[in-house]
């Protein structure tokens, strides 16, 4: 029997990709689900190509096997197509960039360099040629997938990720000193990390922010609770970007450093917390 690229066509623009995508991320991630909403917005993919078709309904999932800053996709295979392109989506860009299109044998794609701290989506679908009337028809796209957050600094390979992405500068370390200025404590509960005001400052794991808020000595802050008795604090705060109640990711943005409350200069006030009591950060941050 001879299938036409019609027939084909039919059968592709039928089927639903019912496989699961799994990606391999390099440095701990988290499935949280994006809260940027054009992510799930379909008139978002439309920009992608003119031979747009809605979001099929599959479910993908996420394992960590490697070190590397890598992604690897992997899809079942539709049977009669001419091959599958691999979209992808990283957090801050706006648009979805085609990352790879490959032939009907193979099912799979490793995104390689990808960048630290930022959340990286992708998503997969068919496509067959049609000879008759010389045009490419597509099968629906597979879900968009959160993958996490992105983390290739050495610093944040530790059971929590460093909080500042943008230096690793430790201005007062943890424990006795003197105080910096009147109302300051004579015991640092936690560490100050030098950087001007508005630095961007991310989650050291997944957790849920339980406060959000200011008082006189901690200015603005940030609290956030993880697992296994865990906590972080973030004080000092020029602006918060996440509300209590909200689930972070590890790595990502939740606040911007800033000089509020007790302070004598820009910087980020960290600290980790154990059962309820401050610990020194650095036992679980590895360098």
């Amino acid at each position: 029997m001879i299938i036409t690229g019609t027939n084909r066509a039919k059968k592709i623009a039928a089927a639903v990709i019912a496989s699961v995508m799994v990606c391999s991320i390099g440095m701990p991630v988290s499935a949280a689900e994006t809260k940027d909403s054009t992510i799930a917005d379909a008139s978002t993919y439309s920009a992608v190509t003119s031979s747009y078709k809605p979001l099929s309904t599959y479910k993908a999932t996420t394992s960590v096997t490697s070190k590397k800053a890598t992604a690897t996709i992997k899809w079942a295979s539709l049977g009669d197509v001419d091959g599958y392109e691999v979209y992808k989506y990283k957090s801050g860009s706006g648009k979805w960039t085609l990352a790879a299109k490959t032939d009907a044998d193979t099912t799979s794609y490793t995104a390689r360099s990808l960048a630290r701290y930022h959340k990286y989506h992708f998503m997969v679908r068919a496509y067959v040629e049609d000879t008759n009337t010389e045009t490419t028809i597509y099968s629906e796209f597979s879900d968009s997938h959160v993958t996490g957050y992105m983390i290739s600094d050495p610093w944040s390979s530790g059971t929590l990720a460093w909080p500042v992405p943008a230096t690793h500068y430790i201005s007062s370390s943890y424990g006795h000193r003197t105080a910096p200025t009147r109302g300051a404590s004579t015991f640092h509960r936690g560490i100050d990390i030098g950087v001007s005001s508005g630095t961007t400052v991310v989650s050291s794991a997944d957790g849920t922010v339980v406060a959000s808020g200011y008082n006189s000595a901690r200015g603005k802050y940030v609290l956030v609770k993880h697992s296994n008795g865990l906590m972080t604090r973030y004080q000092h705060l020029s602006k918060r970007l996440v509300s209590e109640g909200d689930k972070v990711s590890r790595g990502e943005p939740i606040a911007k450093s800033g000089n509020t409350g007790i302070s004598t200069g820009a910087h980020l006030h960290y600290e980790v917390l154990k059962n309820g009591h401050t610990v020194n950060p650095m036992k679980y941050i590895k360098r």
